[in-house]
């Protein structure tokens, strides 16, 4: 079993989003617009039929995940794989203080896949898409071929995921993802390379 249909979705808007201060790993819930975001996204992704919901073990991202479970009756199966990445010494700093000290972070927040001069204790993109990819890999041999998964994540994981699925053609053009936005991503077979349905 494998699926040929996958849905990348990001987390509503979370407190950190909220008041603007960087996140990464840390465990920030969603905010009341985020849960809202969520629930109205969800009601739209139903459309999609869904049947597999895999979500990061962050609350913002199961939380998302949940309001999609919600309508459907089903389960969300979470992984820490699909965490976001970790951004060492500037976690839980304001972004507009970061970006002073180092302009060069404007990089990252376009998804440079590059080390974007994030701190020594920080984690570089590679890593986290080799994470992603791998937990990836098992929930989609969970899911028939007939089915569509979701995985709820964050905005930099799923990207850099993204990027290595299509590879750099297909993606290069592509954003990190808006909060509760999704990319659609589909496949002919389990050996056939994936293609961008869509990204917004």
């Amino acid at each position: 079993m494998s699926a040929t249909r996958l849905v990348f979705w990001r987390h509503g808007e979370s407190e950190y989003n909220r008041s603007r201060r960087i996140q990464g790993m840390i465990d920030a819930p969603l905010s009341p617009l985020g849960v809202a975001q969520a629930q109205e996204a969800a009601a739209r992704l139903v459309a999609h039929a869904p049947v597999r919901l895999f979500s990061s073990d962050l609350a913002r991202a199961h939380d998302t995940a949940a309001a999609l479970a919600a309508l459907l009756g089903g389960e969300v199966r979470t992984d820490e794989r699909f965490r976001e990445r970790f951004l060492g010494g500037w976690e839980d700093r304001l972004y507009a203080e970061v970006l002073e000290e180092h302009p060069d972070m404007i990089e990252l927040l376009r998804g440079s896949r590059a080390n974007d001069g994030v701190p020594a204790d920080g984690e570089h993109p590679e890593t986290v898409a080799a994470c992603v990819l791998a937990g990836l890999t098992d929930a989609l041999e969970a899911t028939s071929s007939d089915e569509t998964l979701v995985i709820t994540a964050h905005g930099l994981a799923i990207l850099y995921a993204v990027r290595e699925l299509l590879g750099e053609d297909a993606s290069a053009t592509l954003d990190p993802l808006k909060n509760a936005h999704w990319t659609v991503l589909e496949r002919a077979d389990a050996d056939a390379p994936w293609r961008l349905v869509s990204h917004n």
